[in-house]
């Protein structure tokens, strides 16, 4: 008898392949093995941290992310260092990405899972300078 359920694979990359500023805007680009559709909240702060925290709530297409963040009047946009936060929280995606990764994120690995509580999550963090 075949299964209809659907069969759980290990999810373990999350990577940003670029920071950069282009016509006004913070551009966020990366990579990941995360189903199309899978929710992702991307995090940009100025480092050291101050009141300057911008948040967007994007979905992986084919296989990649690419977030683009309007520049607040006042804020930086040179000759600075940001931290650039993605997280994959298995609890806030739809039911067909959640079959896939678990709805306790158990199919999530590797290197940039972080165990909070019972909820297992991919997160990536890593500083950029915008020059």
């Amino acid at each position: 008898m075949v299964s209809s359920k659907t069969a759980l694979v290990d999810y373990s990359l999350l990577t940003i392949t670029q920071f950069a500023l282009k016509d006004g805007r913070y551009q966020v680009d990366g990579i990941t093995d995360l189903p199309p559709g899978t929710r992702l909240i991307i995090a940009l702060k100025t480092n050291p941290e101050t009141t300057f925290n911008l948040q967007k709530s994007i979905e992986v297409q084919n296989g990649s992310f690419t977030a683009f963040f309007r520049i607040p009047s006042g804020n930086p946009t040179g000759n600075q260092e940001f931290l650039i936060e993605v997280v994959c929280n298995p609890q806030k995606q739809s039911s067909g990405v959640s079959s896939r990764i678990d709805r306790y994120g158990k199919n999530l690995v590797g290197e940039e899972m972080v165990i909070l509580g019972k909820v297992h999550i991919l997160k990536y963090t890593e500083l950029f300078d915008l020059i």
